[in-house]
């Protein structure tokens, strides 16, 4: 679903993965000029921790996706994490912050969230990490309504389209007891 959004968007993406075997689809780019910041569609980035987060402080006009971001996004990048959110605006960028779930999104995220997508979910964020949400109430609610509707289907849809056969997004609807998510705005 999130490779579907990222197309729809007609803007450039720029996916930080720490694996080796994701979004192999996409030519992959080790930012190591400036020439490696032009580009249009949808490119990949293996985060190497000692270059990554420095680098993206010359990304403009584009989506970044930090996938399975739990997996690098720690205590000494959470400054660099933080100014590039402050930011996203004047450099007109948006940021995903990708997961399997809430717990797995690091806090520093949370202040600038807009947006959840969500699937069903065996996670159970504790009130302290609900805490810097919005409306933490509604979010749990959102999550208990897709959990009791996708009793049975797959947990994780892992080549999932997120529409329809008719091409309709799938958000808020059961689709053939494969898959189901939903959308709520952090407000």
């Amino acid at each position: 679903m999130l490779k579907n959004i990222l197309l729809s968007t007609n803007r450039k993406c720029l996916v930080i993965t720490p694996y080796d075997n994701e979004w192999l689809e996409f030519p992959a780019t080790r930012l190591q000029s400036a020439a490696d910041f032009v580009f249009t569609g949808i490119r990949r980035h293996m985060y190497e921790p000692k270059r990554t987060m420095k680098l993206l402080r010359y990304f403009k006009n584009g989506i970044i996706v930090f996938d399975d971001c739990r997996a690098y996004v720690n205590a000494n990048v959470q400054q660099d994490i933080h100014a590039l959110l402050m930011g996203s605006r004047q450099r007109q960028i948006d940021v995903y912050a990708a997961a399997h779930g809430l717990t797995e999104v690091p806090p520093v995220f949370y202040t600038f969230v807009t947006d959840f997508v969500l699937f069903q979910t065996r996670d159970n964020p504790k009130r302290n990490r609900l805490a810097v949400m919005r409306d933490p109430d509604k979010v749990m609610k959102k999550i208990a309504e897709v959990n009791a509707i996708a009793t049975g289907t797959k947990p994780h849809p892992k080549n999932w389209e997120g529409k329809n056969e008719d091409g309709e997004s799938c958000a808020g609807k059961k689709i053939k007891d494969r898959y189901y998510c939903d959308t709520i705005k952090n407000e």
